[in-house]
């Protein structure tokens, strides 16, 4: 998939799609992990892509991602989140 906007190249393409063979080969728990990881966001482009990659696989895989994602140009991150293997579905945990 190539992704159409202002702030991605063909380099940065070549790199999400890297990203998402990598969360491909990853087990439910470790892509929700990889997630978990993520606390915030810091504009880093690097990390974009990131969230790109992350972004597509959760949703070929669950029909749903905790990533908001518009446009690939804004991102926010929900809460942690947990994977519930009896469902095989993740979902936000309330902290408080």
């Amino acid at each position: 998939m190539f992704y159409e906007t202002d702030i991605c190249t063909q380099e940065d393409n070549e790199i999400i799609q890297k990203y998402i063979v990598l969360f491909l080969n990853k087990s439910n728990q470790e892509l929700i992990d990889a997630y978990n990881r993520q606390k915030r966001i810091w504009g880093v482009h690097q990390q974009l892509l990131y969230l790109i990659a992350l972004d597509e696989v959760f949703n070929e895989r669950f029909g749903k991602s905790p990533i908001s994602n518009e446009d690939n140009t804004v991102f926010g991150l929900s809460v942690r989140i947990v994977y519930y293997e009896l469902i095989n579905s993740f979902e936000i945990v309330n902290e408080n």
